[in-house]
Protein backbone atom coordinates (compact mmCIF):
# COMPACT_ATOMS: atom_id res chain seq x y z
CA UNK A 1 0.00 0.00 0.00
CA UNK A 2 1.50 3.34 -1.03
CA UNK A 3 1.37 6.63 0.88
CA UNK A 4 -1.57 7.96 -1.14
CA UNK A 5 -3.70 4.90 -0.43
CA UNK A 6 -2.89 5.11 3.28
CA UNK A 7 -3.88 8.79 3.34
CA UNK A 8 -7.15 8.14 1.49
CA UNK A 9 -8.14 5.27 3.80
CA UNK A 10 -7.38 7.26 6.96
CA UNK A 11 -9.14 10.37 5.61
CA UNK A 12 -12.26 8.33 4.87
CA UNK A 13 -12.10 6.71 8.32
CA UNK A 14 -12.22 10.21 9.77
CA UNK A 15 -15.09 11.15 7.46
CA UNK A 16 -13.42 14.21 6.00
CA UNK A 17 -13.34 15.26 2.35
CA UNK A 18 -10.28 16.01 0.30
CA UNK A 19 -11.24 19.68 0.40
CA UNK A 20 -11.45 19.64 4.19
CA UNK A 21 -8.06 17.97 4.50
CA UNK A 22 -6.60 20.47 2.06
CA UNK A 23 -7.94 23.38 4.13
CA UNK A 24 -6.49 21.86 7.30
CA UNK A 25 -3.07 21.76 5.65
CA UNK A 26 -3.27 25.02 3.67
CA UNK A 27 -2.97 22.96 0.47
CA UNK A 28 -5.26 22.53 -2.52
CA UNK A 29 -7.86 19.83 -2.98
CA UNK A 30 -6.25 18.92 -6.29
CA UNK A 31 -2.95 18.25 -4.51
CA UNK A 32 -4.66 15.89 -2.06
CA UNK A 33 -6.39 14.15 -4.96
CA UNK A 34 -3.09 13.81 -6.83
CA UNK A 35 -1.34 12.37 -3.78
CA UNK A 36 -4.13 9.87 -3.16
CA UNK A 37 -4.19 8.76 -6.80
CA UNK A 38 -0.46 8.54 -7.44
CA UNK A 39 1.09 8.05 -4.02
CA UNK A 40 3.62 10.73 -4.95
CA UNK A 41 4.20 13.22 -2.16
CA UNK A 42 7.27 14.95 -0.79
CA UNK A 43 8.41 13.93 2.67
CA UNK A 44 7.49 17.17 4.42
CA UNK A 45 3.95 17.23 3.02
CA UNK A 46 3.47 13.55 3.85
CA UNK A 47 4.66 14.12 7.40
CA UNK A 48 2.31 17.11 7.79
CA UNK A 49 -0.64 15.08 6.46
CA UNK A 50 0.18 12.10 8.67
CA UNK A 51 0.44 14.33 11.73
CA UNK A 52 -2.80 16.16 10.90
CA UNK A 53 -4.92 13.03 10.43
CA UNK A 54 -3.21 10.83 13.00
CA UNK A 55 -1.77 8.44 10.43
CA UNK A 56 0.58 5.97 12.08
CA UNK A 57 3.99 5.92 10.47
CA UNK A 58 4.84 2.27 9.95
CA UNK A 59 7.85 1.71 7.70
CA UNK A 60 11.48 2.41 8.45
CA UNK A 61 11.34 5.14 5.81
CA UNK A 62 8.41 6.77 7.57
CA UNK A 63 10.09 6.62 10.98
CA UNK A 64 12.91 8.55 9.39
CA UNK A 65 10.40 11.36 8.80
CA UNK A 66 9.74 11.61 12.52
CA UNK A 67 13.45 11.97 13.17
CA UNK A 68 13.82 14.45 10.34
CA UNK A 69 10.84 16.71 11.01
CA UNK A 70 9.47 16.14 14.51
CA UNK A 71 12.75 16.23 16.34
CA UNK A 72 14.28 18.93 14.20
CA UNK A 73 11.55 21.52 14.02
CA UNK A 74 14.07 24.32 13.91
CA UNK A 75 16.00 25.71 10.98
CA UNK A 76 15.96 22.75 8.58
CA UNK A 77 12.18 22.28 8.68
CA UNK A 78 11.61 26.02 8.42
CA UNK A 79 13.99 26.18 5.49
CA UNK A 80 12.10 23.37 3.73
CA UNK A 81 8.79 25.13 4.30
CA UNK A 82 10.21 28.37 2.93
CA UNK A 83 11.52 26.56 -0.15
CA UNK A 84 8.11 24.99 -0.71
CA UNK A 85 6.41 28.39 -0.40
CA UNK A 86 8.90 29.94 -2.82
CA UNK A 87 8.34 27.10 -5.29
CA UNK A 88 4.57 27.63 -5.11
CA UNK A 89 4.98 31.38 -5.63
CA UNK A 90 7.12 30.79 -8.72
CA UNK A 91 4.69 28.21 -10.05
CA UNK A 92 1.81 30.64 -9.52
CA UNK A 93 3.72 33.38 -11.34
CA UNK A 94 4.45 31.04 -14.26
CA UNK A 95 0.81 30.03 -14.51
CA UNK A 96 -0.26 33.68 -14.58
CA UNK A 97 2.18 34.30 -17.42
CA UNK A 98 0.80 31.33 -19.35
CA UNK A 99 -2.75 32.59 -18.89
CA UNK A 100 -1.75 36.05 -20.12
CA UNK A 101 -0.09 34.56 -23.19
CA UNK A 102 -3.17 32.49 -23.91
CA UNK A 103 -5.34 35.60 -23.67
CA UNK A 104 -3.07 37.35 -26.18
CA UNK A 105 -3.29 34.41 -28.58
CA UNK A 106 -7.09 34.38 -28.33
CA UNK A 107 -7.26 38.13 -28.94
CA UNK A 108 -4.96 37.77 -31.95
CA UNK A 109 -7.02 34.91 -33.39
CA UNK A 110 -10.22 36.89 -32.95
CA UNK A 111 -8.72 39.79 -34.91
CA UNK A 112 -7.61 37.43 -37.68
CA UNK A 113 -11.09 35.91 -38.06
Amino acid sequence: MNRGERIRIRRKELGISQAELARMLSKTRSLISYIEKTGKVNDLTYYDIAKQIGLTLVSEDEHYLTKRFALDTSAETEQLRNLEIEFLRRENHSLKEIIELQKNVIAFLRKES
